[in-house]
């Protein structure tokens, strides 16, 4: 009886060790049986159905064509479009799919499609009346969201996305300067596939910090945080004279309040919003200097930034220590002298400079009494008991809030020579 028990105790242990990988695959369909989204655009438009998705899909070789001949029905409010910045709703676009470029696989052809809706997922939906494949978003780059919408709220979309499993919390989010269907239909000189080149320019970013990028989990943290309030960077399709071809820009940031977009940052306001945040502070300045031998343009590039953000509490009110460092390397200076004397001028200039940005940063967060790079969070964490006393008056003590702001940049490195070839020979 032992041996029969001892037995049967061993099958029961090797089954339950056999039937842990396969919980794995509960939930697996076939790649081929879905679309794949690499980039989302939501618009807001008139009509009934105000909700617009632009999809930028990929059809991938193993499959026939997304919809084949089938057009866009009136009732399911999804259509095709070949490219071009205009809104299109379900009333003024019902043509086919047309491939709109080349992914970089072989093979994978890359279309974009549209979809309305009453929310933002019966649009979703409504992309199954237009093909019998599931709609996968589990591998989507970027959401960008429309000016016109992201001024009326994003909070419904932004729950919807939170509560869905498909939205990683790592798809990059932006806001358009116009539509959303403009950035995502651009045909830019990088090609067909603005939500890859909107994917790029937000890693370079993230190494080049002068703007503030943003993934989804930063935006909904923030404005589900203490302070209600969050960044996101600001996209437009740029062409001119020199650049008939469009272009992607990405240079400032949006500043959202309750799930509103309600107001925009320079360019220098936004590089003060990076030593106000979690992340990198490498970047670079350009900047005229007078080190003695007239005005020189100098490019610096900035490494290894750091900040610490200290909140106290005074008799005087709310205070925030703020103090910056990082290494200053010398990029370019226009015959400028490297001795002692002049590079500690340049230093107190660089400080000058970034000190300024985070200052002006501040100012326009208290003028718009909307914290959006989350000191509400950092007072919480310091002091629970005072946040509760000030918490339902928030806005009004922010912007009251003052700060000390320090930063120390050293110029540790001149490149790969020494001195200025124009000035010395180019010593090493």
């Amino acid at each position: 009886l032992l041996v029969f028990i001892t037995s049967r105790l061993y099958r029961i242990i090797l089954l339950s060790i056999l039937l842990i990988p396969m919980s794995g695959c509960w939930d697996q369909s076939e790649i081929k049986e879905k679309t794949v989204v690499i980039g989302l655009g939501i618009d807001k438009v008139s009509g009934a159905n105000p909700i617009l998705l632009t999809a930028q899909v990929i059809s991938l070789p193993t499959s026939k064509n997304i919809g084949g001949s089938q057009g866009g029905s009136s009732n399911s409010g999804v259509s095709g479009i070949s490219g071009g910045g205009s809104l299109q709703s379900k009333e003024s676009s019902k043509t086919g799919p047309a491939n709109t470029g080349q992914d970089s696989g072989p093979g994978n052809s890359v279309t974009v499609i549209t979809s309305t809706g009453k929310s933002f997922y019966e649009a979703v939906h409504n992309f199954l009346k237009y093909s019998s494949r599931q709609i996968m978003f589990s591998h989507n780059r970027v959401i960008v969201f429309g000016k016109e919408l992201a001024e009326s709220g994003i909070a419904d979309i932004c729950d919807a996305m939170a509560r869905d499993y498909q939205f990683r919390r790592t798809n990059w989010v932006l806001v358009a300067e116009n539509n959303a269907q403009e950035i995502l239909t651009a045909k830019t000189d990088m090609g067909n596939l603005p939500a890859k080149e909107l994917d790029h320019l937000l890693n370079d970013l993230t190494q080049n910090a002068m703007i503030f990028p943003v993934h989804l989990n930063d935006l909904l943290l923030g404005l589900s945080g203490e302070g209600h309030a969050g960044s996101v960077p600001l996209v437009r399709v740029e062409s001119g004279n020199f650049n008939p071809t469009p272009r992607i820009i990405i240079e400032t940031n949006a500043v959202f309040k309750n799930s509103r977009l309600i107001g925009i940052l320079d360019p220098d306001e936004s590089h003060g919003l990076v030593w106000l945040t979690p992340g990198k502070k490498d970047g670079f300045l350009v900047f005229p200097f007078n080190g003695g031998l007239g005005q020189k343009m100098i490019s610096l590039e900035i490494a290894k930034g750091t900040s610490k953000i200290r909140p106290r509490i005074t008799k005087e009110g709310l205070v925030m220590d703020i103090t910056c460092s990082g290494k200053g390397i010398l990029r370019e200076t226009e015959g400028l002298n490297n001795n002692p004397q002049t590079v500690k001028q340049l230093e107190r200039r660089v400080d000058q400079i970034l000190s300024t940005r985070v200052k002006e940063t501040i100012q326009k967060a208290q003028q718009i009494k909307t914290d959006f790079f989350g000191f509400a969070t950092l007072f919480h964490g310091d002091d629970p008991e005072e946040w509760r006393r000030i918490k339902g008056d928030w806005d009004q003590e922010f912007s009251r809030i003052k700060t000390r702001i320090r930063f120390q940049i050293n110029i540790a490195s001149f490149g790969i020579i020494k001195d200025s070839l124009l000035t010395s020979g180019g010593q090493e």
